[in-house]
């Protein structure tokens, strides 16, 4: 399948100047640039936000393509090319082109006014709807003031007919984004919607 890649630079300048906001589809954007700060914080290696293209632009983009494009030409792809009906709707990828490339996976779902209970039910519930894959399931967390055991959750997964491979979470309140693993492992890292969108560098905040 052909993948386009954009640095998080790219992503960032894309939302400065088409964003539509949160509740739009840049959702997957911002999720792409905190997933692509967390990947950097655990694995140490630079990061790409990469997005798989409908079938019919192949000729233009063939395997795992990084992309130096102006800002209207992002804006095509990722309105018009990038593909909208598929199992992964993020990939995060280190080394592109190099024999050490390394490429994460992600299929994103978010979970409206969404509680403790909520979450376990419609995550175990995935089990019944998706085959065993290697990709990780990222739950986008719209919780309505109300507080969300994690460890309860990690607790309640039934993890033996689990079909994804991972279980991570999004989230936030306020000017606060957090993201983290739940399952098999776990961890979190924090960050500020200024610091994913604004900041060059080194934009995690332990």
């Amino acid at each position: 399948m052909p993948t386009v890649c954009f640095s998080k630079q790219a992503i960032r300048d894309y939302l400065k100047n088409f964003g539509k906001g949160p509740n739009s589809k840049d959702h997957e954007l911002l999720i792409g640039l905190a997933l692509a700060n967390f990947h950097e914080d655990v694995f140490l290696m630079p990061s790409n936000i990469c997005f798989e293209i409908q079938s019919r632009y192949i000729p233009e983009f063939n395997g795992v393509k990084q992309v130096n494009l102006s800002l209207s030409e992002i804006e095509k792809i990722i309105n018009l090319q990038k593909k909208e009906d598929t199992d992964i709707d993020v990939s995060i990828i280190s080394n592109i082109g190099q024999g050490n490339m390394t490429a994460r996976h992600f299929q994103l779902k978010r979970i409206f006014h969404a509680t403790t209970k909520k979450i376990i039910d419609t995550v175990n519930g995935y089990s019944k709807r998706y085959p065993k894959t290697n990709t990780t399931l990222l739950i986008a967390i719209l919780a309505d003031n109300v507080e969300i055991d994690f460890p309860a959750i990690a607790r309640g997964i039934a993890t033996e007919i689990f079909p994804f491979s991972k279980l991570m979470y999004f989230g936030g309140s306020g000017n606060e984004i957090l993201i983290g693993e739940l399952w098999p492992s776990n961890g979190e890292n924090t960050y500020s919607v200024q610091e994913l969108v604004d900041v060059k560098g080194n934009e995690a905040k332990r």
